[in-house]
């Protein structure tokens, strides 16, 4: 009995069943290695299921409370605050949301810190804390300082073309609002660095805690906390576009709270987190292990093929399911549905509400349903309600703002799926001691298409005649034109159905996968290079896009420079 009680707490500590190890040493480090069924309920790691009323998953849930809140608030504050108060140049806001961007672009190398360089013995709750301090204080540099007049102290001056402006006009003009503008778009950017610091180790503990959960019932913690943090991001997102949408923000309405209020409410929930993190984050203390045994680590796990088939999975699916959106989207939203900024707002919001409650679906009663049949009948459902929206649009059927708003709504379906399914894979294939960068790595790959997909799309629909100029023309050619867009659109989400079959159908086949894979060294090695050349592309292009003169290169995601 003592003997299977060290075996067991020796598992928690330092073993998962997924690992596989050939030399003597490694098996000497990591222990015996058992497989689910050794553990209760086919559970991954040894420690009985989560109590998701404990104090422990309470305090994580708040974690993700607390970076919903700034997730939701910042990206959707940057535009009224750096467009419409500070009125910064095109390039300078375009440099402001690669400093929001960035950092999620480095989730991998965050997670490889957090797995490796544990502080006072504490891998994660260390990095949280230090996270949530330095994010606090740039929040309260924010709150604090004096964010001077808007650039059009009178807001009606802005509707005024520049050259019939009257000298009394001009005079209300702040040229020193775009500097003290610059300063707040660098704070944005670290601040948002420094919840990824608190996010990144969060992300590490579910997958521990996910891996507790019986085999019938894994799934449902991650299920929980992305649902909470999707309900908070939501709740900021409505805070700011409804509380910041005054004339001096490039808004309709008569009245706004100001910034500065803004700022404070999201000092509140770093503050509250700090002492969150310490008081209640169950964190083992480990000792730092080898770098070089953790990268040899990693190195076999890339090498199997179940983890670069779910790779391919991820980067080909997100590519061609949706990553190819036609050039002429915006102005069709625009000029034909009519769409106004405040509606789209408001079904933005909604939209975003649809996707967690998908989410928590899929936890509560979808952990068992078969990956590939949900991601394939989802995307296609989405696909053919899409087309009818948008050929009914185009070719004058019905057009209606509010009909064609139902289309983000319908596109949550299999976002939705996706992503958590995407969230179930990590947990299967995460090893202990390597949470952080497997979940990193794979949410990095995810998002990898978003940078791509641009530059892809401008070369494709460059030959159409799909400008705004077309648009409003609204011609027989014009809009067949835009239809053979969207066909080409929707061809690749066909397709992205067949990357399905890199997929398993479910948990027990993706195990039977990796235990009989087998490892692929050159094959491995390939596809890991190639994410990695496309995560330096993606860093490059948020790069150029930084600079008026480079953001319009088509490498760059732009249409092309004149000269």
């Amino acid at each position: 009995m003592q003997a299977k009680r060290a075996g067991a707490l020796e598992l928690q500590e330092r073993v998962s069943f997924v690992s596989v190890t050939t030399d003597k040493a490694a098996a000497e480090d990591y222990g015996e290695s058992k497989t689910p069924d050794e553990l209760e309920g086919g559970a991954l790691r040894a420690g009985g299921a989560p109590n998701y009323t404990s104090p422990e998953v309470l305090g994580l849930l708040a974690q993700y409370v607390c970076v919903g809140l700034i997730y939701g608030c910042l990206p959707n504050i940057l535009y009224p605050v750096i467009t419409g108060y500070y009125r910064l140049t095109g390039a300078q806001y375009n440099s402001a949301k690669t400093l929001l961007n960035i950092g999620w672009s480095l989730k991998a190398f965050i997670g490889m810190l957090s797995d490796c360089v544990p502080i006072m013995g504490y891998r994660r709750k260390s990095w949280m804390m230090i996270g949530w301090t330095c994010c606090l204080g740039f929040m309260l540099v924010l709150a604090c300082m004096d964010l001077g007049d808007p650039y059009f102290r009178d807001a009606s001056v802005a509707n005024i073309n520049p050259i019939d402006r009257t000298t009394a006009q001009n005079l209300t003009i702040n040229p020193d609002a775009r500097n003290k503008g610059g300063i707040v778009a660098i704070l944005f950017g670290v601040a948002t660095i420094s919840y990824l610091f608190a996010d990144v180790p969060c992300d590490a503990l579910v997958v521990e805690y996910a891996q507790r959960e019986p085999l019938a019932t894994r799934g449902r913690m991650q299920a929980l906390v992305y649902t909470t943090r999707t309900v908070a991001s939501t709740i900021s997102t409505a805070i700011a576009g409804f509380c910041m949408n005054s004339p001096r923000f490039a808004g309709e309405f008569t009245w706004d709270f100001g910034a500065n209020t803004m700022y404070i409410l999201l000092c509140v929930p770093c503050a509250i987190m700090v002492p969150t993190t310490y008081f209640f984050i169950q964190d083992i203390k480990k000792e730092a292990i080898k770098f070089s045994h953790y990268i040899s680590q990693v190195w076999a796990l890339i090498q199997k093929r179940a983890m670069w088939q779910i790779i391919l999975f991820n980067f080909f699916y997100n590519l061609l399911g949706g990553g190819f959106s036609s050039t002429a989207a915006p102005y069709v939203q625009l000029h034909w549905a009519k769409v106004q900024n405040l509606n789209n707002q408001i079904m933005t919001i909604v939209s975003s509400l649809i996707f967690s409650a998908i989410v928590a679906c899929i936890g509560r009663w979808g952990t068992h349903w078969n990956w590939r049949i949900v991601i394939v009948s989802t995307t296609l459902s989405m696909a053919s309600i899409d087309c009818i929206v948008q050929f009914c649009t185009f070719y004058d059927v019905v057009r209606n703002q509010w009909f064609y708003l139902g289309v983000p709504l319908a596109e949550q379906l299999p976002q939705g799926v996706l992503f958590i399914v995407t969230a179930f894979m990590i947990v299967e294939l995460a090893e202990v001691g390597n949470e952080g960068i497997v979940y990193g790595l794979l949410t990095t790959v995810t998002n990898l298409p978003s940078a791509v997909g641009p530059v892809l799309s401008n070369l494709m629909y460059r030959n159409f005649q799909v400008d705004e100029a077309s648009i409003v023309s609204d011609t027989k050619y014009v809009r067949n034109q835009v239809a053979y867009t969207y066909l080409i659109y929707y061809a690749c989400f066909l397709i992205a159905c067949f990357t399905s079959f890199f997929l398993p159908s479910q948990k027990l086949q993706l195990h039977a996968l990796q235990r009989t894979g087998g490892q692929y060294p050159i094959i491995g090695g390939c596809v890991i290079t190639v994410m990695f050349c496309l995560l330096v592309y993606s860093i490059t292009c948020s790069i150029l896009s930084m600079f008026e003169s480079t953001s319009c290169l088509m490498i760059a995601g732009g249409n092309g420079c004149e000269n």
